[in-house]
């Protein structure tokens, strides 16, 4: 897409995963911050830079899109009702991208959209443990898809990649 190589993710986590990314972020609001911009919450995954996953994790994904990524960060997002964000790309510090979709109570159309020449053409269904991997997201166009609703969140693992 507009040359862009994306990479569709399933089963990403195991069950207990899953279970234990929610409860540490039901349970632990230290990590938790409110972004006055999104309507979002934050929490930073605690990398250990010099660990033997975070490199496996790393090479994993270069091997997968052909990339030289140095390093990368993470991220729990949760979207609350109204959120959404239009058509854009992302800045020069995102050089590529990761975006995990977690339990939820949010619609499927939720999702993010990716657009070629201005059309949308392809939606990541918001599905627990499904995702999109991209390879670089400041030359591509994309967008949430449809608003989380009233009384509904949207949550994900959202993974930045960049260069030195």
């Amino acid at each position: 897409m507009d040359g862009v190589k994306l990479v569709r993710l399933t089963n990403c986590f195991s069950d207990e995963d899953l279970n234990n990314i929610n409860k540490v972020y039901d349970t632990d609001p230290e990590h938790v911050v409110t972004s006055y911009s999104m309507n979002k919450k934050d929490w930073p995954f605690e990398l250990d830079k010099s660990s033997a996953e975070y490199q496996l994790f790393l090479d994993a994904v270069n091997a997968k899109l052909g990339t030289n990524f140095d390093h990368y960060v993470g991220r729990i997002w949760q979207e609350e009702a109204g959120h959404h964000m239009g058509m854009h790309v992302d800045n020069d510090m995102v050089c590529g991208s990761m975006q995990i979709y977690l339990p939820s109570t949010a619609d499927e159309n939720t999702g993010t959209v990716f657009y070629n020449k201005g059309d949308p053409t392809l939606q990541f269904k918001f599905k627990p443990n499904t995702g999109y991997l991209c390879a670089d997201p400041r030359k591509i166009f994309h967008s949430t898809g449809d608003p989380v609703a009233e009384n509904k969140f949207r949550r994900s693992a959202y993974f930045i990649f960049r260069n030195a």
